[in-house]
């Protein structure tokens, strides 16, 4: 059986130390069933979880929070009675710790998805500028090759995952497709699972779960690609009929390219350049993985 929190602490203390960390310590009053173990009575519902601040009463430090150090003793009035209530003692302190523990439990599958982030910095040839002007030269050739090649750099979301069923047909499925709907604030199609690892453990008596790793790559203008129309033919008939093409050529009939206007025609001088919208990968919802919608 569990154990049932009484009302209110019954003692606390604080300290200084001489590095200026505040220290508080506070018990609390426990009842339970004869023969209920201490381990029982440490997950008494309604004692403060590790992590948590110090708040009692008007009592609020948002700088000190709970240790997960506790210490259990029996609690009699006189010698002799039956042992059914314990004094539990707990520690808080801004002094921090390596790690604050969440969850007071051993089960690997109650701990929260942890997340991480960074950036990958890569080259891709650009033939826009800044303000949406085609790269050229003085005769409105374009430039290509190294010339063209700038930096840039892509956020990555990095999620680990305890899971009892490994899921594999699942995720599996997902890799190299992005998200179908809103996501970490962003529209769909600006996320896309990249990667997706995986590997078998066990804890406690050989009970056996899976840590699942999904990498995302996040693209704010989308992975779709909008791609210049340009080209060394032109249509002059039916702009549905690819046939209906000829080969664009200079006044020495050499083949040139040159820019489009959406329908297969040249581009007329001055007018915006045109794109062609290219949407390579599918969706998927990831939501579906026990991915969280938002990650603050």
């Amino acid at each position: 059986m569990a154990g049932r929190l009484l009302s209110g602490p019954r003692h606390w203390e604080a300290e200084i130390d001489q590095e200026g960390y505040r220290t508080y310590k506070v018990v609390h009053l426990v009842e339970c069933d004869i023969g209920d173990c201490p381990y029982t009575i440490m997950l008494t519902p309604g004692l403060p979880v590790a992590g948590s601040l110090w708040n009692f009463g008007t009592a609020t430090d948002v700088w000190a929070f709970c240790y997960p150090d506790m210490r259990v003793s029996i609690h009699q009035e006189k010698e002799g009675d039956p042992v059914t209530h314990y004094a539990v003692e707990q520690k808080f302190s801004t002094r921090p710790i390596n790690r604050c523990i969440e969850n007071q439990n051993d089960n690997p599958l109650l701990e929260p998805d942890k997340i991480s982030g960074s950036f990958v910095k890569y080259t891709e040839e650009r033939h826009i500028d800044k303000d949406g002007n085609f790269i050229t030269a003085s005769n409105f050739e374009q430039f290509s090759g190294p010339l063209t090649e700038w930096d840039n750099n892509r956020p990555t979301v990095c999620i680990e995952q305890a899971v009892g069923e490994l899921g594999l047909a699942t995720f599996a499925a997902m890799v190299d497709r992005v998200n179908d709907n809103d996501m970490w604030g962003l529209p769909s199609r600006c996320i896309k699972l990249s990667n997706a690892s995986w590997t078998r453990e066990r804890y406690g008596s050989c009970n056996t779960y899976f840590t699942r790793r999904f990498e995302f790559d996040v693209n704010f203008d989308t992975f779709d690609r909008y791609i210049p129309d340009q080209g060394s033919k032109v249509l002059y008939g039916d702009p549905s009929n690819p046939s209906e093409s000829e080969q664009k050529l200079d006044r020495n009939d050499n083949p040139v390219k040159v820019m489009l206007n959406g329908s297969g025609q040249p581009l007329t001088n001055g007018a915006a350049p045109i794109f062609r919208h290219v949407q390579m990968y599918k969706e998927a919802n990831f939501l579906e993985l026990g991915i969280p919608i938002f990650l603050g």
